[in-house]
C-alpha cells in the first residue's frame, strides 16, 4: 500500500467490499480503519413495520452487528415519542435559533427521524447520535449527540 493510500486509510477509512445482511438491521457495508476502534457498518433500510426508513452506522468490528447493538437499535426506535423527549432539551432551543420560530406542538410536524449511530457494543453509556431532517428548513439535518446517555450538543448542517 502507497503512502497516500495508507494516510486515506487513517483519515477517511474505506470500504472493503464487505456486505451482510442483519436480521434487524438489514444491509450493512464494513468500513475499515487503520484505527480499529473507529470501524463500523453502515446501511438504511425500512423497519418497524416499514413505518421508519432510516440511515444507520453501527460501531462494530469485523463480525457485525451484536445482539446488543439490535436491542438498542429497537428500543430507540420502538417509542420515536420517547427518544425525541430524550432529545428535546438541546434540540429544540437549537431549531428555535436557527429558524426565529416557536418549536411546534407536535414534533413530528417539523422533523423527520433519519440517522441513527449505534455506538460500540449497543452500550448507551458510549457515544451515540440521532439526526433528524427538519420539513420547514429543506436539507437542514440537526444531529444530537449523546455521551453516558445524555444527550450533550446539537449540530446543524445544511
Amino acid at each position: 500500500m502507497g503512502m497516500l493510500a495508507r494516510i486515506k486509510k487513517k483519515l477517511l477509512g474505506g470500504w472493503t467490499g464487505i456486505k451482510i445482511k442483519d436480521p434487524v438491521l438489514g444491509e450493512l457495508y464494513f468500513y475499515d480503519f487503520e484505527d480499529p476502534k473507529r470501524n463500523y457498518w453502515e446501511g438504511a433500510g425500512t423497519y418497524v413495520n416499514a413505518h421508519l426508513t432510516v440511515g444507520l452506522a453501527v460501531h462494530a468490528d469485523f463480525n457485525g452487528p451484536s445482539e446488543q447493538h439490535r436491542q438498542f437499535f429497537l428500543n430507540l426506535v420502538s417509542d420515536l415519542d420517547h427518544l425525541f423527549r430524550r432529545c428535546q432539551k438541546k434540540l429544540v432551543p437549537e431549531w428555535e435559533a436557527w429558524c426565529d420560530a416557536t418549536f411546534p406542538t407536535v414534533w413530528q410536524s417539523e422533523f423527520t427521524l433519519v440517522h441513527i449511530m449505534i455506538p460500540t457494543n449497543g452500550d448507551s453509556q458510549n457515544a451515540w447520535e440521532v439526526t433528524f431532517e427538519a420539513k420547514s428548513e429543506l436539507n437542514h439535518l440537526f444531529s444530537v449527540y449523546f455521551q453516558d446517555n445524555e444527550a450533550i450538543y446539537v449540530t446543524v448542517d445544511g
